[in-house]
């Protein structure tokens, strides 16, 4: 009897192994966050995913993007909300997501934790858990799995990722990003109703909204950073436009708003 448990057993475990899974490929970290890329594994087959990596996208758009995420927490008596990362959190993770995303492939996605602690505050370090990834459409995608999650104090391995929830499939939530942000929307379900921790943004548009204020602030930049941002704003456009993914109208009107940035 005891050998059948032990053989059934056996397959079982086997048989979970073939199951799709996201594999660590490529792990940065350090006492803030962990940086993850990943790629999809069935039977022992990297699946394809068709995203638009590597993207050299400039550090400070990305700073720009998380700094505009908000969050709405439902709670029994009080809801609560805020920035989705602590100015102190963006500065730490936006070089290391960059460094992943140029590094990515057209099968590896970004996963990220963030650690953090209010200065000052004596409460233990909250969590923040999501991916990052550009998709087919070039639409910049980040879905959270918590956003400032408090462990349980009875968690001896706070940073484990035992238990954390795969993020492209939370589709009901007590917290909520809010869409205060130019440009971002809702990934929505299958049912039409929208992911509450999953929005997108046209990538190009990042480089408009970024250099658009970086035109009119001069503490933004050097006049040469500014150049190469709209620099590598044009090369991504006419990449979408060779691919078919913008028209012809929307890349000229897009392009001539990057070459306003410049005067």
């Amino acid at each position: 009897m005891r050998s059948l448990v032990l053989i059934l057993t056996a397959l079982f475990v086997l048989a979970g192994c073939g199951g799709p899974r996201w594999q660590n490929i490529q792990v940065d970290e350090q006492s803030a966050y962990t940086v993850r890329v990943q790629h999809r594994v069935a039977d022992d087959k990297v699946q394809t995913q068709g995203y638009r990596h590597p993207l050299v996208l400039d550090e400070r758009i990305l700073s720009d993007m998380l700094g505009q995420l908000t969050y709405r927490a439902k709670g029994v008596l009080v809801s609560s909300g805020g920035p989705v990362f602590h100015e102190l959190e963006v500065r730490q993770l936006a070089p290391a997501l960059v460094q992943a995303l140029s590094t990515a492939d057209q099968n590896q996605r970004i996963f990220f934790s963030s650690f953090f602690r209010e200065p000052g505050s004596a409460l233990r370090e909250r969590r923040t858990d999501g991916v990052l990834f550009v998709d087919a459409q070039a639409q910049l995608n980040i879905a959270f799995a918590n956003i400032r999650l408090l462990p349980d104090i009875d968690n001896m391995n706070p940073r484990s990722m035992d238990g954390i929830l795969e993020p492209l499939q939370v589709t009901d939530s007590l917290v909520t990003l809010a869409m205060d942000a130019e440009h971002w929307h809702h990934q929505l379900q299958s049912n039409a109703k929208p992911y509450p921790l999953w929005v997108k943004v046209d990538a190009s548009l990042l480089y408009e909204s970024a250099l658009g204020t970086e035109s009119s602030d001069p503490s933004m930049g050097t006049v040469q950073q500014h150049r190469e941002r709209v620099r590598t704003g044009l090369e991504f456009l006419q990449e979408l436009h060779e691919s078919g993914l913008i028209s012809e109208q929307e890349y000229t009107e897009r392009r001539s708003r990057l070459l306003d940035t410049l005067q």
